[in-house]
């Protein structure tokens, strides 16, 4: 809750989500982010020298990456950072709060844990194909229909689970979708795409006696009476 525009000594507070989530929409405003990257700037002035500021985000020297953002202090808040860095296609931000003392360690220990402790994976692909799933009695071949990726840890154990619709009848159409694939990683769920029909089996051959053989030689007797009555 903020009940001034800058925050210093008020009555206001947030959490570190709070700024994570300001952070992100800041950096959608146009040069915000070559604002909170720049290390030094020259202020120019009209009756007096040139003046240099620095900022005093230390991370920008010494952290590879680090591309921002702010630093704060107030007595009752203590040192506080947001700190950004950028590697690749991955940004991250790092807040720490009310630190006793420079805030800069513990910012680049949280941003050490989110690149070495998750990675961007690509868990499942379209058209990737499944297990064979149960319809009516009967196996279908099916396949994912559609990519699953997402940022999980390192080390979680990646799980999919297959649902069919119930009320799914045999035989399904090839490109039908009867159900969902969902994909878990470290017991979350990153997401899910439609379970889709490859193929279907063919009907089984007749057994030897069945309804429809039976009605083929009861048409062929019939057949054999009339020519007997009219040749016979």
């Amino acid at each position: 809750m903020f009940t001034s525009p800058n925050g210093l000594d008020d009555t206001g507070y947030s959490s570190a989500a709070d700024l994570v989530r300001l952070t992100r929409a800041a950096y959608g405003s146009p040069g915000f982010a070559s604002v909170v990257a720049t290390r030094f700037h020259a202020v120019e002035s009209l009756d007096a020298e040139r003046r240099i500021v620095q900022n005093r985000n230390v991370l920008l020297w010494l952290y590879p990456g680090a591309i921002g953002v702010k630093t704060g202090f107030t007595s009752p808040a203590g040192f506080c950072l947001v700190g950004a860095a950028q590697r690749g296609d991955e940004r991250l931000v790092a807040v720490v709060l009310g630190a006793p003392g420079e805030p800069f360690s513990a910012a680049a220990a949280l941003l050490n844990y989110g690149f070495d402790g998750f990675e961007h994976r690509t868990l499942l692909r379209e058209g990737e194909r499944m297990d064979d799933v149960d319809v009516g009695g009967r196996s279908v071949s099916v396949s994912a229909g559609g990519d699953v990726r997402g940022l999980i840890p390192s080390a979680a154990t990646v799980s999919r689970t297959v649902e069919v619709e119930p009320h799914v009848a045999f035989p399904p159409a090839r490109g039908e979708e009867i159900g969902i694939v969902r994909i878990s990683a470290g017991g979350r769920i990153v997401g899910e795409v439609p379970l889709v029909v490859v193929s279907v089996p063919a009907p089984p051959p007749p057994e030897a006696g069945s309804w429809w053989a039976r009605a083929a030689g009861a048409v062929v007797d019939a057949g054999g009476v009339v020519l007997d009555a009219l040749f016979g």
